[in-house]
């Protein structure tokens, strides 16, 4: 009986071995191996190259102008903006007139910029031109410019105050946003966000576009829809900021009146929120009647100094 046991049990074994000895033999677990082992190779290698890169970071230089060509210095004429006045107006007749005051970023605060000196601000085909010679010289960011503020970010958004307090400059405030958007290159993204009196519209929907014709066509279009009859009511600037930002700009140009008086602290507390790493600039752009509180355009000086912009006040006289 042991004898006959011990042989059973030793039968089991070989064919345990013998089993085993024709699965690993077969081709059937070859084929499984190599499948498996190319399944392997394969998702290693969409990992390595398909995975996302790393954003990039550029350092956005709010205030970055052409220089001027090589020669003795001149002295530059600072001359004043002329705007339109409203509607009706005989062409005889005594016209608003903005001068315009430039505070570099040296003057705001103690923060790295380039302010290099060059002429009068650059229009927006000689701004064209720049850009198509930086692209062609090598890697490095294109140029964008707002009534006379520039920039090299790629992506840039515009939050333009378009309430009855601004109305009578409109004109001149919509010619300024579609000069700069045509001047931009197809490698650059923006945006506008208009503040209106009670609402507050995108040209997207916080998103960025490229900046090509077709792209371009739309944002003339929608800056054709701003009344130019004053409405009642205000602006939210609050509201606009949110949506600039989550459009994931890098330099967003704010042009306003900065009469926030009731609002603020709210607006400074909720751009610190937004931007609490700094990685955006906001370049500010002023329009400060005289005979209006002096003081309202303080805010956007402080805006312009808190997130590393520049302050351009237009002043209406």
């Amino acid at each position: 009986m042991v004898r006959e046991l011990t042989t059973t049990r030793a039968s089991n074994l070989r064919l345990g071995r013998t089993w085993l000895q024709r699965v690993l033999g077969s081709n059937a677990f070859a084929w499984c191996v190599s499948i498996g082992l190319h399944a392997a190779l394969f998702l290693a290698f969409c990992f390595v190259v398909l995975r996302p890169a790393a954003a990039v970071r550029w350092v956005i230089i709010p205030e970055a102008r052409l220089a001027a060509a090589p020669g003795p210095a001149e002295p530059v004429e600072n001359k004043p903006l002329q705007l339109t006045g409203p509607p009706g107006e005989s062409p005889g007749s005594e016209q608003p007139q903005a001068v315009e005051t430039v505070i570099a970023a040296e003057a705001l605060g103690e923060m790295p910029s380039l302010a290099l000196p060059g002429p009068e601000p650059v229009p927006a085909a000689a701004m064209a031109l720049a850009n198509q010679a930086a692209g062609a010289a090598g890697p490095q960011a294109p140029v964008s410019s707002f009534f006379g503020q520039t920039g090299n970010a790629y992506k840039v958004v515009y939050v333009v105050d378009t309430s009855a307090s601004l109305m009578i400059y409109i004109d001149d405030i919509i010619r300024q946003v579609r000069d700069s958007i045509r001047a931009l290159v197809p490698t650059q993204r923006f945006n506008i966000v208009l503040a209106r009196p009670r609402k507050v519209e995108e040209l997207t929907t916080r998103r960025l576009v490229p900046a090509i014709s077709r792209y371009k066509r739309e944002a003339e279009d929608f800056l054709a829809t701003v009344d130019r009859v004053p409405k009642p009511g205000k602006a939210d600037p609050i509201e606009a900021m949110r949506r600039a930002f989550a459009a994931g700009p890098e330099l967003i140009y704010f042009l306003s009146d900065g009469d926030y008086a009731d609002i603020e602290a709210d607006l400074e507390r909720e751009l610190l929120s937004l931007n609490a790493r700094r990685q955006v600039c906001i370049t500010t752009i002023g329009f400060h009647p005289p005979r209006e509180a002096k003081g309202r355009p303080e805010i956007l000086l402080r805006i312009a100094q808190a997130h590393n912009g520049h302050f351009r006040l237009v002043e209406i006289k």
